[in-house]
């Protein structure tokens, strides 16, 4: 519908046959001071064709005309447009006549030899014409919206339902305004039954002062909480969560709510105190052993340490970490060690030396080493760990014992020669 103040001139169709007629139409409306164009029909086909070709804001009908009625004439207009005005104009129309006409649609009905209320009607008509366009408008812009809102939410609330995490959001004091399906499951019960009720209620209670501690602490410019914490089932079962939350602030910077996102880790948990047994399990065995044990990296640099090996150079494990493996070796043996390090491979993965340790004193002990490599599940090398012992007796009761047997083979040889 044309806006007037956007235009200043209304789009007029004229239903008559009759010229004079619309002589006297148009005069009047130039009375009125209105800016219009006029197109003039007067068969049906005529204004079914004009109906559907150009946009309008106005129709004013005759009564009589050649072939069919202004009554007829109306019926077209409201199959075309339920809001565009009609006024019905006649030599004579009688009051059921025009009773009938409104019933049927017309906004107006005046008599052609009483035109001063032309103007106005066509002014009313136009107008109220605009506002039941608005109001269409708003409406359909309203369904829209609710539509567009009610996909929006059914679009959020598939995502949420369908997440194996569980979702709640709750307000300051803790009780519980929304809980996804996931969450309702993790604790035996429906949503409906956790709605209302505070979210710290099945948190273990050594655990519930840190989570309210968490909330409290949640402003907008710190926002983000995270927490692990323990539950305790309806059967007394203790099971662990991890929370994700999130402050909902309004428009004074207040909290008004807080979203968690939250997964069991029960499994992980359970897992990491077993390696953490194992872990020590290990480390008190390698501790306890009175060889020494090393790791180090493809560049010879330590990375573990045991006990054994760090008392032998009166030092600590933590010490060692990160220098050479090489430093303690004998000059002269060092690079015999690098070559068989350097040999180690993937299809020879084992190696064994005997090396000279210096002591810090000066003194020279003598080491057993039994090394192997270290690769990932691409067969890279990743470094090396060796098992060694101290060999220092050993090798001197073989040095006494060489000793011995040059003394017994000296003896044997000068007692020969006396019996000759």
């Amino acid at each position: 519908m044309t806006d007037l103040r956007a235009t200043g001139e209304l789009r007029i169709l004229l239903v008559e046959d009759c010229v004079e007629d619309e002589l006297l139409i148009s005069r009047q409306l130039r009375k009125g001071d209105l800016a219009f164009q006029l197109a003039r029909v007067d068969r049906r086909t005529d204004l079914e064709v004009a109906l559907s070709g150009s946009e309008w804001d106005l129709v004013i009908s005759d009564h009589s005309l050649p072939g069919f009625s202004g009554l007829e004439a109306l019926e077209l207009v409201r199959r075309h447009s339920t809001h565009l005005p009609f006024i019905l104009v006649s030599g004579m129309i009688g009051e059921a006549t025009a009773v009938e006409a409104i019933r049927a649609g017309a906004n107006d009905y005046l008599l052609k030899q009483n035109l001063i209320r032309l103007v106005p009607a066509v002014q009313r008509a136009v107008r109220e014409s605009q506002e039941i366009r608005k109001n269409v408008e708003a409406t359909r812009a309203l369904e829209e919206s609710r539509q567009r809102l009610f996909e929006s939410e059914l679009q959020y609330r598939t995502i949420v339902e369908d997440q194996r995490e569980m979702i709640i959001r709750f307000d300051r004091s803790g009780t519980l305004t929304f809980s996804n399906e996931a969450y309702a499951r993790a604790n035996n019960c429906r949503v409906e039954d956790l709605l209302g009720k505070s979210c710290f209620g099945r948190i273990h209670p050594d655990d519930v002062g840190q989570a309210r501690r968490n909330i409290s602490a949640v402003s907008e410019k710190n926002s983000y909480t995270q927490m692990q914490m323990r539950v305790i089932r309806d059967d007394g079962s203790i099971v662990w969560r991890e929370w994700h939350g999130h402050g909902i602030f309004d428009e004074q910077g207040e909290l008004v709510a807080c979203q968690a996102v939250g997964r069991d880790i029960t499994e992980l948990i359970e897992a990491q105190h077993k390696l953490r047994e194992s872990e020590q399990q290990y480390r008190s065995i390698v501790e306890d052993q009175r060889e020494m044990i090393i790791r180090f990296d493809r560049d010879g640099l330590i990375t573990f340490s045991n006990g054994a090996y760090a008392r032998a150079g009166n030092r600590q494990p933590v010490e060692l970490i990160g220098q050479s493996c090489y430093s303690r070796i004998h000059p002269d043996d060092r690079e015999t060690a690098r070559s068989i390090i350097a040999g180690i491979s993937y299809d020879s993965p084992n190696a064994f030396l005997q090396t000279r340790i210096l002591r810090d004193d000066g003194t020279v002990e003598w080491a057993e080493w039994n090394g192997r490599g270290l690769f990932d599940e691409n067969l890279n090398l990743l470094g090396y760990q060796a098992v060694g012992r101290n060999i220092t007796a050993l090798r001197m009761a073989e040095t006494r014992l060489r000793e011995k047997e040059l003394q017994l083979a000296h003896l044997a040889r000068v007692s020969a020669l006396g019996e000759m």
